[in-house]
């Protein structure tokens, strides 16, 4: 399924949002053509030296296992470099993947962007 990434810069912090290609109703899905997209996104935030990342994964009701894990990648080195990556508005799938999942020792998910903003303090 298409999606598109829009990536803003507040100071230190990188927001990226995953959303459909256009509006749909109840969601969407990141399949393995679009989990390149999230990759090729999260790869370019922490190669700009951007290391506090808030990710926006609103609507996203099933995600291939390459997003994931590159997003869980992301987080990792995020850590390692001082950062940290937090996902927000999460589907109860996405929360549910992380936690059941190493995933969890190295990103948080918070329920808004001002609670994903705090876990970054």
């Amino acid at each position: 399924m298409p999606i598109r990434i829009q990536s803003e810069r507040e100071d230190d912090v990188a927001i990226v949002r995953i959303l459909p290609d256009s509006p749909r109703a109840g969601g969407f899905e990141v399949d393995l053509l679009a989990a390149e997209d999230v990759e090729a996104a999260l790869r370019k935030v922490l190669e700009d030296g951007i290391h506090k990342i808030l990710l926006d994964a609103a609507n996203v009701t099933y995600m291939h296992s390459r997003a994931f894990w590159s997003i869980v990648g992301a987080a990792e080195t995020s850590l390692e470099n001082g950062g940290r990556l937090v996902l927000f508005n999460a589907s109860s799938y996405l929360e549910r993947l992380v936690s059941l999942t190493s995933a969890s020792e190295s990103m948080e998910v918070r329920s808004t962007i001002e609670e994903a903003r705090e876990a970054l303090s």
